[in-house]
């Protein structure tokens, strides 16, 4: 999962550069998700909460003041998920362009 890009794991400056990508595959999003397993001992989770707070999130601050946005209201005509929907077709083409180099040994 990690040499797909499916999860990013490392250090602070591995997050980032996997946040970066990630938001560049994506064309931007406005939340990040962090899901753990309880596979290391609490110390070693808390610790990693605080390095991902203290040297990874504050690289993003403000990334997300799109989705503060105002979007187009039910009369404008516009979707207000258009944006969204683009990036996530974005990132499946990027997704289906990756897996068939892959395949093709690339």
């Amino acid at each position: 999962m990690v040499d797909r890009g499916a999860w990013i794991v490392g250090t602070p400056d591995d997050c980032v550069a996997g946040i970066k990508r990630l938001a560049e595959q994506s064309g931007g999003f406005g939340g990040f998700l962090v899901q753990t397993v309880d596979w290391a001992p609490r110390d070693k989770m808390l610790r990693s909460y605080e390095l991902l707070a203290r040297y990874v999130m504050p690289q993003f601050q403000g990334t997300a003041s799109s989705t503060a946005a105002p979007t187009p209201g039910p009369m404008s005509g516009a979707s207000p998920h258009a944006g969204r929907v683009r990036a996530i077709d974005r990132a499946r083409e990027t997704t289906r362009h990756t897996a068939g180099e892959q395949r093709e040994g690339l």
